[in-house]
């Protein structure tokens, strides 16, 4: 009777998680997100949520498939950041950012300092600061702002950069899986 139960209780395990595992390892430190993206340009390849399993310490990962996702919003996020998101990383602080067919030039750093608007969340973030011509304060000749995005980095290597978009879907965080070109 143990046997069977403990082989219904895998079956349950492994078969509920309709996610992937398959996503970069947490960076150790801030050094290894810097050595990830110095020089190289990476582009979104997947959007989506994590899920609620969590398994060898790695989190679930529902991706969204813009052609089959039900949730207007949800799909419409896939849809404007998959293979048209991308981050050129040009040096220790400058980046290209590639959003909406318009190509945005401004800086970025690597910390690990909780912020006033982190939420309380610590870990690895990427800030990205840039001029964004569409917002602005007041009325008529009042020039555009300088914003300031904060990126979660959750997963980072050579090749792959996950993180966690300062933006949310119905409550859940939205993540993007970027890879190196």
């Amino acid at each position: 009777m143990k046997k069977i139960t403990v082989v219904l209780f895998s079956l349950v395990l492994f078969s509920c998680g309709s996610g992937d595992m398959k996503v970069p390892d947490p960076p150790k430190d801030i050094n290894t997100v810097k050595t990830a993206i110095k020089g190289k340009t990476f582009t979104a390849d997947k959007t989506g949520f994590f899920g609620v399993l969590t398994v060898n310490d790695k989190q679930e990962v529902s991706w969204i498939d813009p052609a089959k996702e039900p949730e207007k919003y949800a799909k419409e996020a896939a849809e404007e950041l998959n293979g048209k998101f991308s981050l050129s990383f040009v040096n220790d602080t400058a980046v290209n950012i590639v959003s909406k067919e318009v190509t945005t030039t401004g800086t970025y750093v690597v910390d690990d300092a909780v912020g006033e608007y982190d939420k309380g969340m610590a870990g690895i973030k990427l800030r990205l600061s840039y001029v964004d011509t569409t917002m602005s304060f007041g009325f008529g000749d009042s020039s555009p702002m300088t914003m300031t995005y904060t990126y979660f980095v959750k997963g980072a290597h050579d090749k792959e950069l996950l993180l966690q978009m300062p933006r949310e879907i119905n409550r859940r965080p939205l993540i993007v899986l970027l890879k190196a070109k």
